[in-house]
């Protein structure tokens, strides 16, 4: 396979990493490292194609081992036995996913991950997704020697802060315009929140790739429509990319209307819209068309009783309007 990426330089097959510690809960975002952090020697996993590798091409071959060691690092988030921070080796930005332990879940996740980087995100990287340095793995260098792996990317910057909607709307249909790229190339990373969302200089990338569908056939028709009443999805031409831009708040609704998953719907016989959101609770991504009406209904039915439910307790009446 051909290199994509020859400016991205390779890291060594071997690495020593000085893992950071957890910290209190407001001192964690960039935090440099605490005394006595986990050290960990690991090895690039061979198991993958050389498709990744290739994207990141000079050298590969690497064997000797290298070490990144404080004050090159500086810890994002770490949960328990999970981690991310980031490092620089050798001016490379590099950003670190580790977790501890032997066919964990968020180790398989971190596998799962990196499989989708070396084949279906492959041609994406360096544009629409970090470029992949690799899976690492290997043990902690004490007595331990607890497993452990990591998944190694491109530094993209930041994750987001605000939510979509309480951002700029050109910074929205930005964002919206890289997800819909991947589109066009047959990928739909499924759940899309603001936690898939890396920025900086202004730039965006997607990121957060254990779930995504590598065999979409996007109709997009190339145009949002943002700042105006949501357009039916035959304008828009892919369901996925409708409820996206409804997620991001890219259209207005209107004076007398409320939104009903992607549908603007007249507000006189449904709850507030405040309501309507809590009650349909991500409905959008399992929602049967066939039952669009039975969800109407329901949603009308509690603007009658809203003085006497709470909205909690009426939402756990919720019927199943998923697919059969």
């Amino acid at each position: 396979m051909k290199n994509m990426h020859p400016s991205v330089r390779s890291l060594p097959n071997s690495l020593k990493i000085y893992l950071p510690e957890r910290v209190p809960v407001n001192k964690r975002k960039n935090t440099i490292l605490t005394p006595n952090p986990d050290v960990i020697d690991v090895c690039k996993d061979a198991s993958l194609s050389l498709a990744s590798s290739s994207s990141i091409p000079t050298s590969l071959a690497q064997d000797a081992s290298a070490t990144i060691a404080p004050p090159s690092l500086a810890l994002i988030q770490r949960y328990g036995a999970n981690g991310v921070c980031r490092a620089t080796y050798q001016s490379i930005h590099l950003v670190i996913k580790f977790a501890f332990g032997r066919d964990t879940p968020r180790i398989k996740a971190l596998e799962k991950e990196a499989k989708n980087y070396d084949n279906s995100l492959f041609a994406a990287q360096g544009t629409i997704v970090p470029c992949m340095y690799g899976i690492y793995k290997g043990t902690t260098c004490d007595e331990r020697r607890l497993p452990v792996a990591c998944l190694i990317l491109e530094d993209c910057g930041d994750c987001l802060t605000e939510e979509f909607r309480d951002l700029p709307l050109e910074e929205r249909v930005k964002m919206m315009k890289v997800y819909c790229d991947l589109h066009m190339m047959g990928i739909a990373l499924l759940g899309f929140t603001e936690r898939n969302v890396v920025h900086k200089n202004g730039n965006y990338r997607l990121i957060g790739f254990e779930n995504l569908d590598d065999r979409h056939s996007c109709k997009w028709k190339g145009k949002l429509y943002e700042g105006k009443p949501p357009p039916e999805n035959s304008k828009i031409g892919c369901s996925f990319i409708l409820v996206a831009g409804s997620e991001m708040g890219l259209w207005t609704l209107g004076e007398g209307r409320v939104r009903v998953v992607n549908d603007s719907m007249s507000a006189d016989e449904f709850p507030p819209q405040e309501d309507i959101d809590f009650l349909c609770n991500n409905a959008e991504f399992s929602l049967s068309p066939a039952k669009m009406d039975e969800l109407h209904d329901w949603l009308k039915a509690y603007k009658k009783v809203r003085d006497q439910i709470p909205l909690e307790d009426y939402a756990r009446s919720r019927p199943d309007f998923s697919y059969a």
